[in-house]
């Protein structure tokens, strides 16, 4: 897989990671915040988590409605192109 064509899968596995994180140290007692609190946290990470996967990829992604190439030109579908000779 190459990652820099998959940037939601790298970003959402960040937010995953911080997640997994964060549970493994309350559980093992490294942290010791209540529960709510513990909840609390995973809240705001996965806020946050949301915004930078939005932020982030939101350019890296080519739109369906419109797709454009790199240097601004239109994709052509195979059906927009009227003078093919099957």
């Amino acid at each position: 897989m190459d990652l820099k064509r998959e940037p939601l899968v790298v970003s959402g596995a960040a937010v995953a990671l911080a997640q997994a994180v964060l549970t493994a140290v309350v559980l093992m007692g490294w942290w010791n915040i209540t529960a709510e609190q513990a909840a609390a946290w995973t809240g705001v990470i996965a806020l946050a988590g949301t915004f930078a996967v939005v932020a982030f990829t939101r350019g890296k992604v080519t739109p369906t409605a419109d797709p454009k190439d790199a240097d601004g030109e239109r994709l052509w579908r195979i059906t927009d192109v009227d003078d093919i000779d099957y």
